[in-house]
């Protein structure tokens, strides 16, 4: 116990005397992190405090196994996976500098992470044991964890201080199950994180970085991943996952939403957690402190279930994961309320349905033959989507549709080649048809008008109260 209370002391030490070294040397190079409309920070802030972080976790590390403590005597015969994991670190390391730097893309640096996973694999941290399926579960909670620590730094304080409640978590549990070689690794990475938080905390006169960030997800990964072999069959890898709700909640909240949005994916936004606490108008502080809690409440839960049977560790996962929803929906995501919502009310099967109709609409025009097949399908869809009424000018005829006599409200004229064109018209916008307009206004726009084969007839009157080339009707824009 004294070896590890030594290796966290000297830990932080260090990284309390490396990080302001660090600081000063990115201010004199100019490596600073530029504020934008997305940060918080109002001058530019040093932003490569992960190189301070690991620079203090390896010094202490050698120091330890270089001295004669009994924790390092006793473990010994295991430093050779520790050393087996420095390719992979050293790796996202870089990466992460490497962006701070100069700015890498998405795709490389998840091919780099990816990377970095298989060396681990390779060195005996896996998910499972030497089934092939091992490889890609490793793979996929490496690359997640790394990235979910990423992605919630956004505030002063938060990355870190999350990424230290973790990191105390699974040394207790690690003391609890009586694994040395993770207590040893886990000691020196809380204290070098308690070091750096002297500076980090808002206000913060250093940032993580993606070289932090990057590196600490990674390490937390690993870290989860010996502990789950060690731990009861039943919890297993559930045990590092509900620590990490925080993380891992935030990256699934940001794909839901973006997939939602129709957004990029790896795109940036202000719609993390933290920015749904700010937007509420808790400092900066407030939030990092509100987040500690949650990651406090994670942590002792899942200590609690991995030293539990299994009825126990499944109840207390079912009422933290209420506990999680409750919290979630207090922050107001309209995403996934509309999406609730329109699944609740069966609006996808409208919306599927009317894209069924569209897109029949468009094969039976490419194939119309005839003007009057071609106004066949364009009447025929606007009565199933229940647009109103509709009027078509082609070739030099008219056709119109019985619809309703009232004076028009709305009107969505949609042009042809030739200067025909199709009008719909209706008495008040109907919020369950109206998204149906822009593809089937567009279905018409890009199908081929028919050639009249024949003489026509003489055109057919429009109804009398309704003149769509008249101005007098209010109109929608031009779809």
């Amino acid at each position: 116990m004294y070896s590890l209370a030594f290796l966290t002391a000297i830990s932080a030490c260090l990284a309390w005397f490396l990080t302001p070294r660090v600081r000063d040397l990115c201010m004199a190079r100019g490596w600073l992190d530029q504020p934008d409309e997305r940060k918080q920070h109002a001058k530019a802030v040093p932003r490569l405090g992960g190189v301070a972080i690991m620079l203090a976790y390896g010094v202490s590390l050698s120091l330890f196994a270089l001295l004669p403590l009994a924790a390092s005597l006793q473990t010994r015969g295991d430093w050779n996976q520790i050393l087996r994991l420095l390719p992979g670190v050293g790796l996202v390391l870089f990466v992460g500098l490497v962006d701070d730097l100069r700015g890498l893309r998405p795709v490389t640096k998840i091919l780099a992470e990816v990377a970095a996973a298989l060396t681990a694999h390779a060195a005996g941290v896996r998910l499972g044991s030497d089934e092939w399926w091992s490889i890609p579960l490793t793979v996929v909670w490496l690359v997640g964890t790394t990235n979910a620590v990423n992605l919630i730094d956004g505030v002063d304080g938060l990355a870190a201080g999350v990424s230290l409640f973790a990191t105390l978590t699974m040394f207790a549990a690690a003391w609890l199950g009586g694994n040395m070689l993770l207590a040893i690794v886990t000691t020196p990475l809380a204290g070098c994180l308690l070091g750096f938080l002297r500076y980090n905390f808002e206000p913060a006169t250093i940032f993580l970085g993606d070289s932090g960030s990057l590196t600490i997800g990674f390490l937390l990964g690993c870290f989860g991943l010996i502990w789950s072999f060690k731990t009861a069959a039943a919890i297993g890898i559930g045990a590092p996952m509900l620590l990490l709700t925080l993380p891992f909640l935030d990256v699934g909240l940001a794909i839901g939403r973006r997939f939602l949005n129709m957004q990029p994916i790896f795109g940036a936004d202000r719609g993390h957690i933290h920015h749904r606490l700010l937007a509420r108008g808790l400092r900066p502080r407030h939030v990092a402190l509100i987040c500690y809690l949650g990651c406090g409440i994670a942590g002792i839960v899942s200590l609690w279930a991995s030293q539990s049977g299994p009825q126990l560790a499944a109840f207390l996962v079912v009422a933290f994961a209420a506990l999680v929803w409750v919290a979630v929906s207090q922050l107001g995501f309209t995403e996934f309320r509309s999406a609730r919502r329109s699944l609740l009310s069966n609006r996808w099967r409208q919306i599927v349905r009317d894209a069924i109709i569209v897109d029949r609409m468009k094969s039976g025009l490419a194939a119309a033959q005839t003007p009057d097949d071609y106004w066949s399908h364009v009447h025929s869809a606007s009565e199933q989507l229940g647009l109103g009424r509709v009027y078509l000018s082609l070739n030099g005829r008219v056709w119109t549709s019985e619809g309703t006599r009232h004076p028009a409200g709305w009107e969505t004229r949609v042009p042809l080649e030739g200067g025909d064109y199709v009008a719909f018209q209706g008495i008040s916008p109907d919020p369950e048809t109206a998204h149906a307009l822009i593809p089937l206004a567009l279905a018409l726009r890009d199908s081929p008008k028919p050639l009249a084969a024949r003489p026509l007839p003489s055109p057919r009157e429009p109804i009398a109260d309704w003149d769509p080339r008249a101005e007098t009707a209010p109109r929608s824009p031009v779809a």
